[in-house]
């Protein structure tokens, strides 16, 4: 076999695999899909595939320019391909939801919690889901700031958060970009399905976090070391 046909084989596969746990993941988002009731085990297997071959990628083919924002591509269509669908596996959505849509009625949810008696005069038809309904909520100020105004953007509704994050993801992106920072530590973060899964499914709102400490880091010097290690190829 050609030895450059050799080399491009893993650049041509992994994307495959990547793209098709994504729409794996959209599918039962949307759908609920399952194989005999063992779909979990099926999703937590696919994810693991797709890390391995991805980490393969990396390590055998070419570390071009054209090969690293090939890579980006894939992410940016994944994480498309996510938006939309109900986080799958999980309940925490619940409680962001709830949180936000007490706050837009001008009550704390650090005061009361879900089945409180006093909050039946704004019922929602999610809040029986709402996991420890009879504990006020945990989150911090950050997250309630970013509850309410999703809320209030588009209410109970997942593409919303999906949205602010994918914006803070190019943002960052172009950042690092713009600074010559990109590196190959940046490149894992990008393409990995741990990120497609827990954040961009999942919703949970510790990626915001993240990617506003991210997005100040990349902006100063001092924050360097996150992404750091460019790479000399580009």
């Amino acid at each position: 076999m050609n030895k450059n046909f050799k080399r491009l084989t893993p650049l041509m596969s992994a994307p495959v695999f990547y793209l098709s746990g994504a729409v794996f993941l959209a599918l039962n988002g949307a759908y609920h899909l399952s194989w005999s009731g063992h779909h979990s085990w099926v999703a937590m297997f696919s994810l693991i595939l797709i890390q391995f071959i991805l980490q393969l990628l990396l390590m055998r083919s070419q570390k071009t320019t054209t090969h690293f924002w090939f890579l980006i591509s894939i992410g940016i269509l994944s994480r498309l391909l996510i938006f939309g669908t109900e986080p799958w596996l999980e309940d925490d959505h619940y409680r962001y939801f709830w949180d936000g849509h007490v706050q837009n009625h001008s009550l704390s949810p650090y005061i009361y919690p879900p089945n409180s008696p006093d909050l039946d005069l704004i019922d929602t038809s999610y809040r029986h889901l709402i996991n420890y309904p009879e504990v006020p909520t945990v989150y911090p100020t950050l997250a309630q700031s970013a509850f309410r105004l999703l809320n209030w953007a588009s209410p109970a509704d997942t593409f919303a958060f999906q949205l602010l994050y994918f914006i803070l993801d190019l943002m960052i992106l172009s950042l690092l970009w713009f600074k010559n920072k990109l590196g190959r530590g940046y490149l894992l973060y990008w393409i990995s399905p741990f990120i497609l899964k827990e954040f961009y499914n999942s919703i949970h709102i510790d990626f915001l976090l993240l990617q506003l400490f991210s997005f100040r880091s990349s902006g100063f010097e001092a924050g360097k070391a996150l992404f750091s290690s460019p790479s000399p190829h580009l």
